[in-house]
């Protein structure tokens, strides 16, 4: 028996069975049994149907939708929705697959997948984007280091001849924080200095100020989101630049969405430090089963309170309220911070899986597409965005919505 109308399992490998929903009204009605999924295998918010929906609003109108529901025995082992679409750069084009949510925002994913079943169900599903829907390509990335489909080393072992993995590659590094089952032992943790510097930090700040300390969630989250913007913005405004909300194009009005559809689910809060009612630290997260998802952290830059350490004490202020609240994990997206590894945070090698259709002209397109996507990305992100651009002291833009698609 299906789990939802209108579809019919159209293969079957070793018991498995594939079910592909091609819109956004289908994979709604599977949303319930579909987002139950992805929570109990422990996956990210970004697999959920709210979050994918919003997402093919604003950055997917023009791709294809193919959600794939996999199961053994009528019960679900994976979900994974990808997006097919051309890319060209030059004279190169391609029709490549990736996961809904891939490029536009800031994300690391975990697929939900249940454990032990990786290879049966990409296999199945590569076979269907290459086979069924003539992809050139297929791209997950960036894939979670704690994610088990990064540490499959032979994909062509369970091919059967339908892909061939092309390219495995290192793309930076994400940040986790594992949280214990008490603030003591997550202080304790830190080891006798760190715990030390942050205490006196902490008693000096609530000597200065009446500190409050508090999260803010369901309809007041809603309202408070425009609040966290102004913040966030004004920190970066100081430094000369945009920040988030003015760097990634249609992020503002995206975000806002996002907010205010898993607000009310309790899938989102905000985090903040304030002192006699003005804010000193901010954080901004969604939240699935144990695991807290940061989006984006800000803090005065008031010159009076750097002493202080708003920027460690704040995000351990963070930290406290998740561990009061039984979250396990806080993933906090891609980048390296000094200030988060002061405080605990562990760092893990995100990669990049590209396949491809075995065949000699599939492979050179896509060889073709990656060697000019990287210098696309090494001209105008690491020469013209960061470097060329402030020198010459030019009005900072967001981000090329080109560069931002283009980039594997």
């Amino acid at each position: 028996m299906n789990i939802c109308l209108g579809t019919q399992p159209i293969s079957s490998n070793e018991q498995l069975s594939l079910t592909v929903l091609k819109s956004v009204s289908e994979l709604i009605d599977c949303k319930e049994q579909w987002d139950s999924f992805v929570e109990a295998v422990g996956s990210d918010v970004y697999f959920l149907v709210d979050w994918l929906e919003t997402w093919l609003k604003f950055y997917g109108k023009s791709c294809d939708l193919r959600c794939y529901i996999v199961k053994k025995n009528e019960q679900i082992i994976a979900v994974l929705p990808f997006c097919l679409e051309p890319l060209r750069i030059g004279f190169v084009s391609i029709r490549i697959a990736r996961f809904v949510g891939s490029y536009g925002t800031i994300a690391v994913f975990s697929p939900p997948v249940q454990s032990g079943y990786e290879a049966q169900v990409m296999k199945i599903v590569l076979s269907s984007l290459f086979v069924a829907e003539k992809c050139d390509s297929v791209c997950l990335s960036p894939l979670s280091g704690v994610s088990r489909l990064s540490r499959i080393e032979d994909w062509n072992e369970i091919s059967d001849g339908d892909f061939i993995s092309l390219d495995r590659k290192d793309v930076g590094v994400h940040t986790l924080f594992e949280l214990p089952e008490s603030f003591d032992d997550f202080l304790t943790s830190l080891g006798k200095s760190r715990k030390k510097k942050y205490l006196y930090e902490n008693r000096s700040l609530s000597k200065k100020f009446d500190i409050e300390n508090r999260a803010i969630q369901e309809e007041e989250a809603i309202r408070y989101f425009d609040t966290f913007v102004d913040f966030h913005t004004e920190l970066w405004k100081r430094t000369g630049k945009l920040g988030h909300f003015g760097d990634w194009p249609e992020s503002l009005e995206f975000n806002r969405e996002l907010v205010r559809r898993m607000a009310p689910n309790r899938r989102v809060k905000f985090y903040e430090l304030s002192a006699g009612g003005s804010p000193l630290s901010m954080g901004y997260s969604f939240e699935l089963g144990s695991t807290s998802f940061n989006r984006l952290t800000a803090r005065d830059t008031n010159v009076d309170l750097k002493k202080f350490g708003l920027g460690r004490v704040g995000y351990m202020k963070i930290l406290e309220l998740l561990i009061e609240e039984g979250k396990r994990l806080e993933e906090t997206g891609p980048g390296h911070y000094e200030y988060k590894m002061a405080i605990g945070a562990r760092e893990y090698q995100m990669k990049r899986l590209i396949f491809t259709r075995p065949s000699s002209g599939a492979r050179l397109k896509t060889k073709l597409y990656l060697k000019m996507s990287e210098w696309l990305h090494f001209i105008y992100y690491r020469v013209w965005f960061l470097k060329l651009s402030p020198k010459l002291g030019l009005k900072s833009k967001p981000l090329w919505a080109f560069w931002i698609k283009a980039k594997l």
